[in-house]
């Protein structure tokens, strides 16, 4: 199972220490994974190869945003509350980056061999030359 944040990252991005001290390390790793299908299942159509082998601070930082909403919401949490709103904003912009990846309208910050520095399938070859043009 894919997990593209790590606990310690959930502290430094997410969650503050004591909040964090409710919750087992198992149960942060289970929202980490959870959080990290979703957004597989977001970017699946994008032509990504999962589990992704390299990965920057945006899907980190992304992932441990969901996660921490869904740990909080363990305890009764409520983007209602004004202790609780700024997670739930954080979780909510995660989401919409997610959802902009699965439009094509973001890219993940990402490079593999057979594709540019986004992450993105080459389609072109901008320097004219004579190969196939991927579309």
């Amino acid at each position: 199972m894919s997990q593209y944040a790590t606990r310690e990252e959930l502290a430094k991005w997410g969650l503050r220490a004591n909040v964090l001290a409710a919750f087992t390390e198992a149960e942060q790793d289970a929202h980490l994974q959870a959080a990290s299908a979703v957004f597989e299942s977001y970017a699946l159509n994008r032509g990504y190869a999962f589990p992704l082998a390299t990965w920057g601070d945006d899907l980190r930082m992304s992932v441990v945003r969901v996660a921490a909403w869904t740990l909080l919401t363990l305890r009764g949490a409520s983007p209602s509350n004004p202790a609780d709103e700024g997670v739930a904003k954080a979780h909510d912009d995660a989401i919409s980056w997610w959802r902009d990846i699965a439009r094509g309208v973001a890219n993940l910050n990402i490079s593999t061999p057979d594709r540019g520095p986004t992450g993105v399938p080459e389609v072109f070859d901008a320097g004219g030359g004579s190969g196939p043009r991927g579309w």
